[in-house]
C-alpha cells in the first residue's frame, strides 16, 4: 500500500507543476472554442491519474519524493574508526526510523481523505437512487426521467445514462435542458466527470487539483453549449440562453456546492456570453 502512497504523493511536484502549465494553456487558448480546450483537459486527467515524478522525468529530484522514499535507502560509508561506523550506522537507524514514522503518518492522511471523499459519492449515489426510484419516464423519450420535489437536472449512470429533470418545468425550458443533457451523453462527459473525480481523490491534497477540478466543470458546460448550438440561428440561440438563465437562476434551487462548481451568476454570464449572444442582449437576458 506504501507503494500507491508513494506513487502519487511522490510525484507532488511534478504534478503541480503540470498543472500550472496545462492552467496555462487553457489560458492561452481561452478565445478558442470551448470543444477544443475540453482535450487539454483529457490530456491532463491521465496525468492526474498515472503520474510520474520529475525524478524520472527530467532527471530532477522531487522533494516529496525524497522524503517518502528515504526509508528505502541505504547509506554505505567507508570510516577510519570503528567509532565513526558506530555513530554512522545509529544516525542512520535514527533517520530511517524518523523518516518510517512520517511516511506512515503521512499514508494515513493520505487515505482518510480518498476514504472520505469515497464515502461522500457514495452517500451521494444512495440519495440520488432513492429520488429516482419514483422517477417517471418522459413520453417520447427513452431516456428522460422526471422526478418530484427537485429542482436539479443531471445525468445518472455510467452504463446507460438517463437524463433526470424537474418535473415542474415549462416545455421550452425542458426541451433546453434535454438538448443539453442529450449533449454531455454523446460527448461522454458523464465518464470523464467520473474520472475526474476519481483523480481529484488520489489527488485531494494538492489545492490545484482542485482548482482543475472545478475549472474542468465549467469548461465542460461551455463546450456542451457550444455543440448543441452549432448550427442554431441567433434566435434559437437567445431562447437557448434564456432558458438557462430561468432554470439556473429561477427555478433552480442554489445549492451552496453546485453553486461554486459552475452555476454562479458569474458562470452563467460567461455560458451565455459564449453561446453568442451580444453584451446588449446579454444584459437584457440577465437584467
Amino acid at each position: 500500500m506504501t507503494d500507491i502512497f508513494r506513487f502519487y504523493v511522490g510525484s507532488f511536484l511534478s504534478t503541480t507543476i503540470i498543472i500550472v502549465i496545462f492552467l496555462l494553456i487553457r489560458w492561452l487558448f481561452r478565445k478558442r472554442s470551448n470543444v477544443q480546450i475540453c482535450f487539454i483537459w483529457i490530456i491532463l486527467l491521465f496525468r492526474l491519474l498515472f503520474p510520474v515524478s520529475l525524478e524520472t522525468d527530467w532527471g530532477v529530484s522531487d522533494p516529496v519524493y525524497e522524503v517518502v522514499n528515504h526509508e528505502s535507502r541505504t547509506i554505505d560509508i567507508k570510516s577510519t574508526t570503528d567509532n565513526l561506523n558506530v555513530d554512522q550506522e545509529n544516525n542512520e537507524l535514527s533517520n530511517k526510523n524518523s523518516n518510517d514514522r512520517y511516511v506512515r503518518k503521512s499514508e494515513c492522511i493520505w487515505y482518510i481523505g480518498i476514504g472520505i471523499m469515497g464515502f461522500y459519492y457514495i452517500i451521494q449515489c444512495i440519495l440520488v437512487y432513492k429520488k429516482g426510484r419514483g422517477a417517471r419516464l418522459l413520453e417520447n423519450y427513452n431516456n428522460v426521467r422526471e422526478w418530484k420535489d427537485s429542482t436539479g437536472a443531471c445525468v445518472i449512470g455510467l452504463l446507460k445514462p438517463c437524463i433526470y429533470l424537474p418535473n415542474n418545468l415549462s416545455d421550452d425550458i425542458k426541451k433546453v435542458i434535454i438538448c443539453h443533457e442529450q449533449t454531455h451523453i454523446q460527448r461522454r462527459d458523464y465518464l470523464v466527470v467520473f474520472l475526474y473525480y476519481i483523480a481529484l481523490m488520489l489527488n485531494w491534497y494538492n489545492p490545484l487539483a482542485w482548482i482543475v477540478y472545478i475549472v474542468m466543470l465549467q469548461d465542460i458546460e461551455c463546450a456542451c453549449d457550444e455543440q448543441a448550438l452549432r448550427n442554431a440561428t441567433l434566435n434559437e440561440r437567445k431562447k437557448y440562453a434564456y432558458s438557462l438563465i430561468q432554470f439556473y437562476s429561477g427555478t433552480y434551487e442554489r445549492d451552496s456546492f453546485k453553486y461554486i462548481l459552475g452555476f454562479s451568476k458569474k458562470a452563467i454570464k460567461k455560458r451565455v456570453k459564449d453561446i453568442g449572444i451580444n453584451k446588449k442582449n446579454l444584459r437584457k437576458l440577465l437584467f
